[in-house]
């Protein structure tokens, strides 16, 4: 088990004590693999929308910059969301947030991970389509959100950085993409 061995033990059919251990073993077995499944997942995943996370993201990136030889990495981050705040409850603004993580995630066709409380971070695996996947987002967001039967408008801005040109370093892409939300208009 320590190993990452789940392989349950051979239970012979009684009605005896070494039955009953072995069963009881077993059980424990699968505790024990749905646990740290759990624990996998959380440690790659926002809690609050189940989308993945920063974490997940960085070990994508990095297989990125070794198996890719471009790519645009993206941050999408969401305006406005202390107004939003204020007007909508808890579980709306995490309803709203996992829905505009959904959005973006099927509009630019790829895997969106949650940043950080207002952004999101994605790869563009074709450079060349950088612009034009943030055209098709600016589109997106023209159509409100439906939150719990409560239409909600958002907007994002994004910031965007180049792999190789701009860095070759993973966690520096993350920051330049980041920087860049400084630079860019609200969508």
């Amino acid at each position: 088990i320590a190993t990452g061995d789940y392989t349950e033990v051979a239970c012979a059919e009684g009605n005896d004590e070494i039955t009953d251990l072995t069963t009881s073993f077993n059980l424990m077995i699968d505790a024990v693999k749905e646990r740290e499944q759990r624990i996998v997942f959380q440690s790659n995943h926002d809690i609050e929308t189940s989308l993945p996370n920063r974490n997940f993201f960085e070990t994508q990136i990095k297989q990125a910059v070794v198996e890719m030889s471009e790519f645009v990495v993206v941050v999408a981050e969401v305006q406005q969301l202390l107004d939003l705040r204020s007007v909508l409850n808890h579980t709306r603004v995490n309803d709203l947030i996992a829905a505009i993580g959904h959005r973006i995630s099927n509009t630019a066709n790829t895997q969106v991970s949650r940043l950080s409380t207002e952004a999101f971070i994605f790869i563009v695996e074709d450079a060349n389509q950088g612009e034009v996947t943030a055209s098709l987002l600016t589109n997106a967001f023209l159509t409100p959100f439906d939150v719990n039967g409560l239409a909600v408008d958002a907007s994002v801005k994004m910031g965007f950085t180049r792999f190789p040109e701009d860095s070759h370093e993973p966690l520096e892409l993350m920051q330049y993409a980041n920087s860049a939300l400084d630079r860019k208009s609200v969508v």
